[in-house]
């Protein structure tokens, strides 16, 4: 999926192409240490999008609202340790809402 002439593609590349070929396109998060290579690879994907957050746990609500506005299924990305204890608050809600969000922790 990767533009021809394209340097050699990554396994965070593998990984955001097979999210978007399964309908999950839209990223929330905020980039940061061992998470980088996959933020680089859904800002240079032709289909990719990134919504980028100011805390963790509000890119969890931002993305419910998108699932609720759309029915399409969002991603929030976060980095390790503090990201993703940030992450959790918004991850429960959408659990106890029923609202599907995948967590990507670096």
């Amino acid at each position: 999926m990767r533009a021809v002439g394209a340097e050699d593609p990554t396994a965070a590349d593998g990984v955001i192409d097979l999210l978007v070929s399964l309908g999950i396109d839209t990223f929330f998060g905020i980039p940061g240490g061992p998470i980088i290579p996959l933020f680089d690879a859904i800002l240079t994907h032709p289909w990719a999008r990134l919504i980028e957050s100011r805390h963790e746990t509000g890119a969890c609500f931002a993305a419910m609202g998108y699932h609720r506005a759309t029915g399409r299924i969002p991603a929030v990305v976060t980095t390790a340790g503090p990201g993703a204890t940030n992450a959790v608050t918004g991850i429960v809600a959408a659990s106890l809402e029923r609202v599907p969000v995948l967590l990507i922790c670096g």
